[in-house]
């Protein structure tokens, strides 16, 4: 506690000096990562009624994997799987929900199943994606601090990585124009995952089609699966849970048309599946495959992650090797892991 708001102010003096970025009445909010890797928020009295306003979050030292999230309930094994054939696949995947429901932290385990060889280039204001891909390239955006010094907005950011023939581009969570050049890179072949703050598909959709992020109607089909993460209630205490997952398929005039493919449960508190993958359709056309072996693949990676899950393989070094054995060698790794060895 602080006794007085000039003690308050000296230690956000010391909060920016870490972050290595200026506050100031001309400049009253501060957003930044810590060297201890917390996230610090601050806004100054010139803008916050009450007085000067201070938020760290802490992260963890290791991230969340997929199997830390099906032991705490935030989706399935089925659900992670079938996301994984979407990745895997090249489809693009966006994860909406609210403040606090876990959005990053689940893009960060997601990205663990990507091919170990592709290049991924993650675009950030505040870095908080940590991966273990060898061809993974971090950037994150600078704010101007003098008018000498130009910004480096996650616009600009997104048009360098096309020129770094990325496989995945990853935004950490779009607000602007970002969101139209994040959907052009789409256009051009390249696959993405990216986060957007919203409580429903239909207002995410209404924020990608208005100001500022303004994707035009045709780009947005590109946005295959939408993955909505919710805090609920579960037992009187306030949880992260995946709520739905859908695919857009298309729009009649400017309504969405979604197949719901994984629903929550609140009875049972578990997300079910409730509909068949449409996209699969597509992915057999283009791969030249059939729906019977894709449907068959998702068999066979769900029961890699249960086997995970029963043996508490959920460490990140742990979960990465097993995924990286599993693209060299799907049948031999599985069988390894369902007897609880390590490949």
């Amino acid at each position: 506690m602080f006794e007085t708001s000039e003690e308050l102010y000296n230690f956000i003096i010391k909060l920016s000096q870490k972050v290595g970025k200026q506050i100031s009445s001309s400049n009253p909010i501060l957003e930044g990562l810590l060297p201890e890797k917390a996230r610090v928020e601050v806004v100054l009295s010139d803008v916050a009624a009450q007085g000067h306003m201070v938020n760290i979050r802490k992260f963890k030292s290791e991230p969340f994997t997929i199997i830390d999230l099906v032991l705490s309930g935030t989706l399935s094994s089925e659900a992670i799987a079938y996301l994984w054939l979407m990745l895997d696949y090249r489809r693009n995947v966006i994860i909406i929900g609210p403040t606090g429901s876990g959005k990053t932290t689940l893009l960060n385990a997601l990205l663990y199943l990507i091919r170990p060889e592709v290049r991924i280039v993650t675009i950030e204001e505040t870095r908080e994606i940590y991966i273990p891909h060898d061809q993974w390239v971090p950037l994150v955006s600078r704010p101007s601090m003098s008018p000498q010094i130009r910004d480096v907005t996650l616009f600009d950011l997104v048009k360098v990585s096309m020129r770094i023939r990325p496989d995945y581009v990853v935004i950490g969570e779009i607000r602007g124009e970002e969101a139209f050049a994040l959907f052009q890179a789409f256009a051009s072949g390249h696959a993405g995952l990216t986060t957007l703050h919203a409580d429903s598909i239909s207002n995410a959709i209404k924020r990608l089609l208005s100001k500022p992020m303004n994707v035009p109607l045709p780009l947005l089909t590109l946005a295959s699966t939408f993955v909505n993460i919710q805090r609920v209630k579960v037992n009187d205490a306030v949880a992260r849970r995946v709520v739905e997952i859908h695919e857009l398929v298309g729009f009649n005039k400017r309504r969405p048309i979604l197949n719901t493919v994984f629903k929550y449960n609140i009875v049972n508190d578990e997300i079910e599946r409730v509909g068949e993958s449409k996209l699969f359709e597509d992915i057999a056309k283009i791969k030249f495959t059939s729906v019977k072996e894709l449907k068959l693949e998702l068999f066979r990676r769900k029961e890699l992650i249960k086997a995970m899950v029963k043996y508490r393989f959920r460490e990140p070094g742990t979960v990465f090797r097993i995924i990286r054995s599993y693209y060299l060698n799907p049948e031999g790794t599985l069988l390894k892991v369902s007897t609880g060895a390590l490949p």
